[in-house]
């Protein structure tokens, strides 16, 4: 395991499900059976029923809807806001019937400090071409990135961006280059959220998924016998790519995805989702795997939950955000410590306003 990598365990498990949004804070999720707070306010039950969960990052969570409109949500503070709609004639551009594909994703600009969730639309024919929109929360607005470019015959596979190290990370396929299959090279596309550019990470040809959690970038190659973890070292042009762990014992698990959400606080264990079984935690030396029962939810797939780490975020004021801080079911014990939590991020911002 890298030096550098930490455990973040000041947030918790957000669940999105049909019809169904439900909070679990870290700590509970090492108890015998984890009672995971449903949000039961309407508004936000109806929106979210069919959306995807996007991502998680510093704090905020994001959702896309059918239609690509996109939610981002506080939990920590129990606030949430839909993106403004694109100008209209980026909307003409962004829904041009040349450009079929979409792609996205949501990630965190440290530079700017900014949150910003990325739309692509791309042409099937000839690759490469496409069009590129962000949305900034610091402006609260669209921008079309005119020269955002990506290289002749490269084609985006993953519909979402995996965040990490400032960039959003797809995996691709370059028909361009020759590959034992004959169907193209297996590559990483990074779009630089700060510099709005694509550029292109050495791999691993055989890269299984892409994966994001603890900041860092993630690689996983399956074999028969165990799943290998890759860390992507940005430092290091030599070695791009070095070994953090591996869950032995495959067999275990099936044959469906695998996904690390989170590194435990002793470091010695990791939170993993398994498709259509129940998220365990997976003890790195020993290798013993420790099943975490959530009580109320059904079996998750890899896509069904993010991490998400305690945030005093505050949407842009000309954006007025919806409040869920009275709207969430539970125990009263979780009931009462979510709002100590909410009131002492209230007290803090009036201080620093003051």
């Amino acid at each position: 395991m890298h030096e550098n990598v930490h455990a973040v365990i000041n947030g918790g498990l957000i669940i999105s499900q049909p019809k169904k949004l439900c909070l679990a804070d870290y700590e509970s999720l090492h108890d015998d059976v984890t009672n995971p707070i449903e949000i039961v306010d309407p508004v936000i039950k109806s929106l979210l029923s069919d959306a995807k969960l996007v991502g998680s990052v510093n704090g905020l969570v994001c959702f896309c809807l059918r239609n690509y409109d996109v939610i981002l949500m506080n939990p920590s503070t129990r606030k949430w806001i839909t993106l403004p709609v694109e100008p209209h004639e980026l909307r003409r551009k962004f829904f041009n019937h040349d450009f079929g594909v979409l792609k996205g994703g949501f990630g965190y600009d440290p530079v700017s400090d900014d949150y910003k969730f990325v739309k692509l639309r791309m042409s099937d024919n000839p690759f490469g071409k496409i069009i590129v929109t962000v949305y900034s929360a610091r402006t609260n607005s669209w921008k079309h990135i005119r020269n955002a470019r990506l290289s002749r015959n490269v084609y985006l596979k993953d519909e979402w961006g995996m965040f990490a190290g400032g960039a959003l990370y797809w995996k691709a396929r370059d028909f361009g280059k020759k590959s034992e299959r004959g169907k193209g090279s297996e590559i990483i596309v990074g779009f630089d959220l700060g510099l709005g550019q694509f550029r292109a990470v050495a791999s691993d040809s055989n890269c299984w998924s892409l994966r994001d959690f603890g900041g860092y970038l993630y690689t996983l190659d399956n074999s028969k016998s165990r799943v290998d973890v890759f860390q992507r070292n940005y430092h290091s042009a030599e070695n791009p790519w070095s070994t953090a762990f591996s869950i032995m014992g495959r067999n275990v698990f099936g044959v469906n995805g695998v996904r690390p959400l989170m590194y435990s606080e002793s470091l010695g264990e990791v939170l993993i989702l398994v498709d259509c079984k129940r998220p365990v935690w997976y003890h790195l030396e020993s290798e013993r795997v420790k099943k975490v029962r959530l009580n109320r939810i059904r079996r998750l797939i890899t896509s069904d939950a993010e991490f998400y780490t305690e945030s005093l975020f505050q949407f842009p004021k000309d954006r007025e955000p919806q409040n869920l801080l009275h709207e969430i079911s539970g125990t009263k014990q979780q009931q009462k410590k979510r709002e100590t939590t909410a009131e002492v991020a209230n007290s803090k911002r009036k201080k620093r306003l003051n």
